[in-house]
């Protein structure tokens, strides 16, 4: 009942009396109650209070306004899909939201995800009966941030909506269902093995905020249509094996690709072009696919290639041009692998002092083998110059216990990151006078005989070169910081030659070694 109509009833008494005051709290003070407990329970819960109201609930949620035809659209290769973005999640005060009615239905637990310093809850166990779930997103007063492994596994599950800040799905946590579409929150970052093995899925649209797609993640479903954002880079073991899929278009932003696709019906594949000396294990070539491969642009501009001269085998390079955005992702990454680490701020001020110097040129972010035994990283593509090789950059299964036996670095080079040439087995290495800063187990376990490190070089990471073969050292007094365990487990080490400065940290930085090696300091 209406202010006004309460008002109405008391005059039209022509008085006002203790039993008609309270009955006029009372409807007023329920009418208030109510309507603040759908405010902060939120939809999920009104919608699981009355099944008649799915059709409305469903109305007023976000999501449903994403009609079928954005999964048809394509994204753009080697570019931003701005069609398909996706509005940040208006956040809610779990604190303020009641649980769900059907609680009970659910074990769960505290958590942290993995590797973050994101708090909430896990769901652990579906117990209920229903087919058609809407799992809660807040629980006990905290977010749902991950669903467990085997969670909702074989439960014969129509119809499924997830958390809105979910961040992790784990292994076969939806293995063995019938739902046929998912919408994945723009939140979640991970899927396990074999997350959503095994069901009746016709159609799946991956959410800007993930990178990497789990083994088996989607298999054996039947998958028609799949939409990767540019942000995707590791699809592994197979994640969309033995699905109904034609088409695909793998965007620029994937490094690692599984021979799974070719378990589907494939007629046509845009990748690429650095995946090109792959194909032929990536997919069956004597069944006619057509392959698109996207066409070389200068990363991060738009740009269209420049008749420059460019190396011959530069289709088997993943490379970046150093701007804003590329600086701003590098700093969100490190920051989310090393939230536990001191003084964040301060490395992240100098990180962009010094990438702020190196805007413009470009770094090499991948190599795809190719059997040649000698590499030769270029100097220029496409006019600029490489400055830099990323985390991993040259670290690949392929080159382990063989591949490429020697690798020519450029004297453009300024950094190179860890883990780029871990586990290469090189026989002998030379650092160009260029570069002034090696990360940590930047050439770990490469059975390194010989380095000679360049005039110009200032740090060396923790454990870049343990693990290695080498016989003598001589470090420049160029070098200002050395890590611990820089050159850990060199049995063979007779002599090392070292700045004086570092005599007091010899022990921490030179562990491992021989009780024989000599010190000489400069």
């Amino acid at each position: 009942m209406k202010k006004y109509e309460i008002q109405s009833i008391l005059h039209s008494k022509g008085y006002v009396s203790i039993e008609t005051l309270i009955v006029a709290g009372l409807i007023i003070a329920t009418g208030a109650f109510l309507i603040s407990k759908l405010v902060w329970k939120g939809k999920d819960v009104a919608i699981s209070n009355d099944n008649n109201m799915t059709t409305a609930g469903k109305t007023m949620d976000d999501n449903s306004f994403n009609n079928d035809s954005s999964i048809g659209e394509s994204t753009i290769p080697g570019g931003e899909d701005t069609t398909n973005s996706v509005a940040p999640h208006e956040e809610v005060d779990c604190s303020l939201v009641e649980n769900p009615d059907d609680l009970a239905d659910y074990e769960y637990e505290e958590t942290t995800v993995y590797n973050t310093n994101i708090h909430g809850i896990k769901i652990t166990k579906y117990k209920g009966s229903k087919k058609d779930i809407i799992i809660p997103s807040c629980i006990d007063g905290k977010k749902v941030v991950e669903v467990g492994d085997y969670a909702f596994c074989n439960l014969k599950l129509t119809s499924v909506k997830l958390p809105k800040y979910l961040y992790v799905i784990g292994e076969r946590a939806f293995e063995d269902n019938e739902f046929t579409e998912i919408d994945i929150p723009d939140t979640v970052q991970y899927i396990g093995m074999a997350g959503f093995y095994r069901g009746k899925l016709e159609k799946i649209k991956i959410p800007k905020s993930m990178e990497v797609i789990g083994e088996d993640a989607f298999g054996r479903n039947e998958l028609k249509e799949v939409i990767l954002h540019n942000n995707v880079k590791y699809l592994y073991g197979s994640p969309f094996s033995r699905n109904k899929i034609e088409s695909i278009i793998i965007p620029d932003s994937v490094i690692e690709l599984s021979r799974g696709l070719s378990t589907n019906p494939i007629k046509s594949v845009t990748l690429p072009s650095w995946f090109k000396p792959k194909v032929s294990e990536l997919f069956d070539t004597s069944s006619n696919i057509k392959f698109n491969y996207t066409k070389h642009v200068i990363p991060n501009t738009g740009q269209p290639p420049c008749d420059l001269e460019n190396p011959n085998d530069l289709d088997y390079y993943k490379y970046s041009v150093i701007d804003d955005n590329y600086i701003n992702k590098k700093v969100s990454e490190y920051k989310h692998e090393n939230f536990y680490e001191e003084n964040l701020d301060k490395w992240e001020s100098d990180y962009r002092k010094k990438m702020t110097q190196l805007k413009g040129n470009i770094v090499i972010d991948k190599f795809f083998p190719y059997g040649k035994d000698d590499i030769k990283i270029p100097s220029l593509i496409y006019g600029r110059k490489v400055v830099g090789i990323a985390d991993g950059a040259f670290m690949d299964s392929e080159f382990r216990f063989g591949g490429f036996k020697s690798v020519v670095i450029p004297n453009t080079i300024k950094f190179i990151d860890k883990d780029a040439f871990k586990e290469v087995k090189l026989k002998s290495l030379i650092i160009p006078d260029s570069v002034t800063e090696i990360g940590e187990d930047a050439f770990s376990y490469c059975e390194l005989e010989s380095v000679k490190f360049g005039s110009n070089l200032v740090e060396i990471g923790r454990g870049a070169f343990s693990g290695n073969n080498l016989t003598s050292i001589n470090i420049p007094n160029s070098v200002v910081k050395m890590e611990e365990d820089v050159f850990y487990n060199n049995k063979e080490l007779k002599s090392v030659t070292i700045p004086k400065k570092f005599e007091a940290d010899k022990d921490k930085i030179l562990s491992g070694l021989n009780q024989d090696t000599t010190f000489n300091f400069i």
